[in-house]
């Protein structure tokens, strides 16, 4: 996994929709028990290539997830 920023997050995202690139996104709390980090946590997998990048987050990023959102669907 790749960690970026918390503003890239949102623009690999806008770069997958322009690339086609088929893509998804995971939003994961604190208390995930898939969440390692103690942070919220925002992650973007590449479906074509596998890869996967993530983001990190003191609060909710509630505004990202409506963008990401928005982008997916």
């Amino acid at each position: 996994m790749i960690e970026v920023n918390n503003n890239k997050i949102v623009e690999i995202a806008i770069g997958f929709n322009k690339n086609k690139t088929p893509w998804h996104n995971h939003f994961l709390l604190r208390k995930c028990i898939y969440n390692k980090s103690g942070k919220f946590q925002v992650i973007l997998e590449n479906e074509k290539t596998g890869e996967v990048y993530f983001s990190n987050f003191e609060e909710q990023p509630t505004e990202k997830l409506k963008l990401l959102e928005n982008l997916f669907f």
